[in-house]
């Protein structure tokens, strides 16, 4: 019985991680339509379906991982034949590995849109200098606000504040998640 309690959370967890990855496909849609997007009440629609897609995806992250601590507890505290123990725990590491391709699709999603709603011609090392060094932010943030559509400026350098947090908060999963010896 236990034994198939744990498969069925196993597969839960899977298949919740595929829906994240889901999740993330379809927020790259909702990115591109809103980079293509030219009017301004259009734009603030589809920048809010953006936010809520985004917050659905790190409570997948969120849920997930307490999912898989969970389930590395249940392993460490349940008598198994070796069998057993090592199917579970290959199949604990196979997802964890999985979610971590997840959040790694996610960041790269993230960065990519950041670059291009803000500097499309912007180098890799571009973005993260105004990403990570706090006087070439200040200094962006400035060229920014003095350009022709400060209003529009504003709310991108807000949405890329707001998406360097996530990033950041991602990084700490992962970290929690290397940590814990996931992986």
């Amino acid at each position: 019985m236990a034994q198939l309690i744990a498969a069925n959370l196993l597969n839960g967890i899977e298949n919740d991680i595929d829906a994240a990855n889901d999740d993330v496909d379809d927020l790259g849609v909702i990115h591109e339509t809103l980079l293509s997007t030219a009017d301004g009440t259009r734009s603030e629609a589809i920048a809010r379906q953006r936010d809520q897609k985004t917050t659905q995806i790190n409570n997948h992250i969120v849920r997930l991982r307490g999912e898989l601590n969970a389930v590395e507890q249940m392993n460490r505290n349940t008598s198994l034949t070796p069998s057993e123990e090592a199917t579970r725990r290959t199949r604990h590491a196979v997802l964890a590995r999985k979610l971590m391709g997840l959040l790694d699709k996610y960041r790269q999603l993230e960065r990519e849109s950041q670059k291009m709603y803000l500097m499309p011609d912007a180098t890799d090392d571009e973005v993260n200098q105004a990403v990570n060094d706090e006087t070439a932010r200040s200094v962006f943030a400035m060229d920014v606000m003095s350009s022709y559509q400060s209003k529009v400026a504003r709310r991108m350098l807000r949405d890329v504040e707001n998406r360097d947090r996530d990033i950041q908060e991602i990084g700490n999963t992962i970290e929690l998640l290397q940590s814990s010896r996931m992986f």
